[in-house]
C-alpha cells in the first residue's frame, strides 16, 4: 500500500515530535520531512512532493501563510492543513485566498488533527467552524445583506445550494452535509461542484471567502 506523504511544518519541536509519534501509528501515512520555518517547508515540498503539509502560521523567516501561497503556486496538487489560533484573522483570510484545504485550531487534540488530515487526504476539506465564525464576526463588520435576491438570481443559486453554502461556512464536511440534508455524499459533492462552477471559483476556500464577503449566509 502506498502511504500518503506528509510534511510537518512548525517551529515548536515538541509539537512536531508529538505529531510524528502519533502518525507513526497510522499505517497509511509517512512523515517525509519536518520544517521549523516556512522556507524549509517550501524546500521539503519541492524535494518530496508530499500529498499534504501540516502548516503552522507563526514561524520564523517565512510564516505559514506566505509559505502556503508559494506552495500552492508551485505545487497546486499539494494539500495544506493550516494550524492556527483564534487571532490573526487577516492571516486566516489570506490563507483562504491561497486555496488551502483546511484549517484547524492548535488547541485541538492530536486525534482531531489526524482526523482532519484524513478528511483532506480523502479529497474533502476541513474548516474549523469557530475560525469561520471569527472571520464573519470580526474581519467583516458589515452584516449579511438583507436581500441577496439579485446575487442568488444572477448566479442561479437554488434554495438547496443556499443551504449548502450555510453548512460549508459552518464548517461541515461533505459527509456531514449529506447527513444533515439527508442526501447522498455524491449528491452533496455535486452541489458543491455546481456552486463552484456557477460562481467561477476554484475551490471551497474561495467559496468561503466569496460567501463571507458578499454576506451569503444565514447562520
Amino acid at each position: 500500500m502506498n502511504k500518503t506523504k506528509v510534511v510537518i511544518a512548525d517551529d515548536h519541536s515538541v509539537l512536531r515530535d508529538s505529531l510524528k509519534s502519533a502518525l507513526k501509528l497510522d499505517d497509511s501515512i509517512s512523515v517525509v520531512g519536518e520544517a521549523k520555518d516556512g522556507l524549509e517547508a517550501i524546500e521539503l515540498v519541492s524535494k518530496h512532493r508530499p500529498e499534504l503539509v501540516l502548516m503552522d502560521i507563526n514561524m520564523p523567516y517565512l510564516d505559514g501563510i506566505v509559505a502556503s501561497h508559494e506552495i500552492k503556486q508551485k505545487f497546486p496538487e499539494t494539500k495544506i492543513l493550516l494550524l492556527t489560533m483564534h487571532d490573526n484573522k487577516q492571516y486566516i483570510f489570506s490563507a483562504l485566498q491561497a486555496g488551502i484545504e483546511g484549517y484547524i485550531l492548535k488547541m485541538s487534540n492530536l486525534k482531531q488533527v489526524i482526523e482532519a488530515m484524513h478528511i483532506i487526504i480523502n479529497g474533502d476539506t476541513f474548516f474549523d467552524s469557530s475560525i469561520t465564525e471569527i472571520l464573519k464576526d470580526k474581519l467583516f463588520t458589515s452584516p449579511p445583506h438583507k436581500n441577496n435576491y439579485d446575487i442568488y438570481s444572477y448566479f442561479g443559486i437554488t434554495n438547496r445550494e443556499k443551504d449548502i453554502i450555510d453548512l460549508i461556512i459552518t464548517g461541515y464536511t461533505t459527509q456531514e452535509i449529506a447527513d444533515k440534508l439527508n442526501i447522498s455524499v455524491h449528491t452533496a459533492s455535486n452541489h458543491r461542484t455546481r456552486l463552484l462552477k456557477k460562481l467561477n471559483l476554484k475551490n471551497t476556500a474561495e467559496l468561503i471567502v466569496f460567501a463571507i464577503k458578499e454576506g451569503l449566509y444565514s447562520v
